[in-house]
């Protein structure tokens, strides 16, 4: 995590606020990039029971960083359709995918 920080320019507290999962959603704009909590609620079968997993985005100009709680791919049928090319998402901006993998939660 650090060393991504330290790559990208990210704040410090914005680091802790994603290794902390117990964070409230929100959005926080830190001037070259806007870092956003989701909460991914889901039905677990395998335990009968509904979980919550904490996704962070970070959406700077030309980037999106994501980081999951949980190891898993929620991601992956968005990735699929930037490999097929297929819709606005190639053509778009990281505001475009950000919004994209968003609505992957909602």
């Amino acid at each position: 995590m650090g060393k991504i920080g330290e790559y990208v320019g990210l704040h410090p507290l914005l680091l802790e606020d994603i290794m902390n999962t117990d964070q409230r959603p929100k959005i926080e704009d830190f001037g070259d990039y806007i870092f956003i909590i989701l909460k991914m609620i889901y039905y677990n079968e395998k335990k009968s029971e509904i979980e919550i997993e904490q996704v962070s985005l970070i959406l700077g100009l030309n980037f999106v960083i994501s980081f999951q709680e949980r190891e898993g791919d929620v991601f992956n049928s968005i990735r699929e359709r930037i490999r097929r090319g297929k819709g606005r998402m190639r053509k778009s901006g990281a505001d475009y995918l950000a919004y994209t993998l968003n609505r992957c939660h909602s």
